[in-house]
């Protein structure tokens, strides 16, 4: 190491090559301690947490978790229908909230959540049995019929002729498998390598459909190409051997949801899948045109939950178990028939629980490759009719994304009898008909003002966890301050998180909200100079470790300087704090060298934007 004196005044930036892989080198350093009495630290913070906010409802949280009773804790709610002050309804909203989703109780205090779903899902059923019911065997109203008919007009324009498989694949002629398990790909080992490499499950109905994509993709035969021969029951170019697998249908499990349920999902046949996840994608392309775009729609929900907020225009609707609720004789009903029938094939019939196998009265469920994008299309439908037959255009006037529904006030109302006759239960906790609260993914506001709690989700094992639940708490006192400054009530409890990763790792790293949690996020004025190259974008950036040689840290057009100097030195022994400098037979450019800006290079560094978040 040279003299360290000498700092450069440029401007650091990353690309987004160089940030993806600062963050990976962060999210993966090899050592980490682990935590000891996790839920006995996770409970002193949320005492802190009760403390700093004081007020009656904080006091009554605060005494249910010194007494351990989570089931208490996690079932304590409250209403903005009871509250006048939005900050007050804050304060409290937060408290009842903050252990709500925690995964981390011990087994002796944590609720049976898989059971809770269980029994949500038997109860899905029956209502869907008794929709499918309703539906064969009763007429409805006049004006339910005329909203169902019209509802069924504007998905067969939204929807237009079902295509055949080939044209479903579009141009590329690629088909996706989707991030999750399928019933040969399971456990942690669900990347498209191993999807590849599984067996090819598929149910009898949808396995004409699937041998003519094995025809036309047969790069998803396990082990192509490995196997060509010209004995396959497929014919086409690239034909190899491959034998299907045939299974009744998906199989039930849970994921995590909230302390008191899993939410309940199914693992699909393998091949049933890749076709569900192909014409769910030709129904969003669909949708896309009418201006419901389920990439991006939940960006538009959450703008408009904020302003309707405000102004009471529209109102937000929320449904209860939304997609295992969506019977079979409702999409019959809905549906073009020749989309029916590609659906209605490709889905799964018979659901395994455990030992039993039953057949579903629902449509499809969460885990199935289309049932977003279908329920989508669905309460879209609905909710135009019930504008069409209120007087009100579409446009402007709904937005929908999943079960998360925003519509015009003036049609509420009768979109709520419709979803009811349809066989669907509103969350009465996340609907809001009326009042300054509106709630819309995962985004509350009160009269414009938000009021979104923090959820401490992750059980503290490590130190990767302590940064998110200290980036939580900031991030949160941010919001309380409408980004412009962090509510001082809450740094005692983020200064107790920081307290603990100082105790764990001394160098730990710091750096700007857009690196995530692989770093503590800090403000200019917390980093000392020892450890700044200043920049022009707010004056200062923060180091952190970089493990990897091949990373690029590019200064304007100087990238290969930089390198150069990272090039020369072990790259494992870079701590925060340290300085390196362009050793003599570094790649740096001869016409640098001679400059004595530089010749001694200080800390690799990332720039802060304006998403730094100061304590006032």
């Amino acid at each position: 190491m040279g003299n360290t004196s000498q700092k450069i005044d440029l401007v650091a930036t990353l690309n987004r090559k160089d940030l993806r892989a600062v963050k990976k080198a962060l999210r993966h350093r090899s050592e980490f301690v682990t935590i000891n009495d996790s839920w006995a630290f996770v409970q002193k913070v949320a005492c802190r947490f009760f403390k700093a906010v004081d007020t009656p409802i904080a006091l009554s949280c605060y005494i249910m978790l010194q007494n351990n009773d989570i089931a208490g804790l996690i079932s304590h709610s409250v209403s903005p229908h009871d509250y006048e002050d939005p900050h007050r309804f804050a304060d409290d909203y937060a408290c009842v909230s903050f252990l709500k989703k925690y995964e981390g109780f011990p087994k002796s205090l944590r609720a049976d959540t898989k059971l809770a779903a269980m029994k949500s899902t038997v109860a899905s059923e029956l209502a869907c049995e008794k929709t499918n019911q309703k539906l064969r065997h009763s007429v409805p109203s006049r004006h339910t019929l005329d909203m169902l008919l019209y509802a069924q007009e504007l998905i067969s324009d939204v929807l237009q002729d079902c295509p055949n498989l080939e044209k479903a694949l579009g141009a590329d002629g690629i088909p996706s498998y989707g991030p999750g398990t399928s019933s040969s790909c399971k456990g942690r080992y669900t990347s498209v390598y191993n999807k590849l490499d599984s067996d090819l499950h598929v149910t009898c109905k949808a396995s004409p459909l699937a041998k003519e994509l094995l025809s036309i993709a047969p790069r998803l035969i396990p082990h192509y190409p490995d196997r060509f021969a010209t004995d396959t029951d497929i014919v086409g170019e690239f034909c190899v051997p491959y034998s299907l697998m045939f299974v009744p249908g998906n199989r039930f499990t849970t994921v995590p949801k909230n302390a008191k349920t899993d939410r309940p999902i199914c693992v699909e046949p393998h091949l049933n899948m890749v076709l569900q996840r192909i014409y769910g994608k030709v129904i969003s392309k669909r949708l896309k045109r009418f201006g419901i775009d389920t990439e991006m729609q939940h960006e538009v929900n959450r703008t408009l939950a904020e302003s309707c907020s405000i102004d009471d225009r529209m109102v937000t609707i929320d449904l209860s178990a939304a997609s295992d609720t969506i019977s079979v004789e409702l999409v019959r009903n809905l549906l073009p028939e020749d989309w029916f029938d590609v659906l209605n094939n490709i889905r799964s019939h018979f659901t395994q629980y455990d030992d039993c196998l039953r057949e579903n009265a629902k449509f499809s469920s969460m885990g199935n490759g289309f049932t977003f994008e279908l329920e989508t299309l669905i309460f879209w439908a609905l909710s135009c009719a019930s504008l069409h037959f209120n007087g009100l255009d579409r446009k402007n006037n709904v937005s929908v994304f999943g079960d998360d529904i925003i519509v015009a006030t003036p049609a509420a109302n009768t979109l709520v009898d419709l979803l009811t006759y349809c066989g669907f239960s509103l969350n009465r906790e996340k609907t809001f008909l009326s009042g300054p609260f509106k709630e819309s993914c995962g985004s509350d506001f009160w009269n414009g003002y938000n009021v979104r709690p923090y959820f401490c989700k992750k059980e503290v094992l490590d130190i990767r966890q302590l940064f998110g639940l200290a980036n939580g708490i900031r991030h949160y006192a941010s919001r309380r301050g409408r980004n412009d400054y962090s509510c001082d009530r809450f740094k005692g409890v983020w200064s107790f998180i920081v307290d603990k990763i100082k105790k764990i790792e001394p160098n730990y790293p710091i750096g700007p909200k857009m690196l995530g949690d692989t770093v503590l996020w800090a403000s200019p004025l917390e980093v000392s100079t020892e450890a700044v190259i200043p920049t022009m974008i707010d004056g200062i950036c923060y180091s952190t470790q970089i493990l990897d040689t091949g990373n690029r840290i590019r200064i304007k057009d100087l990238s290969r300087v930089l390198t150069g100097a990272l090039m020369t030195l072990n790259p494992s022994k870079i701590r925060l704090g340290n300085r390196f400098e362009a050793l003599p037979g570094s790649p740096m450019p001869n016409r640098y060298r001679e400059s004595s800006n530089f010749r001694n290079i200080t800390n690799v560094a990332v720039p802060v934007g304006n998403d730094a978040l100061i304590w006032l």
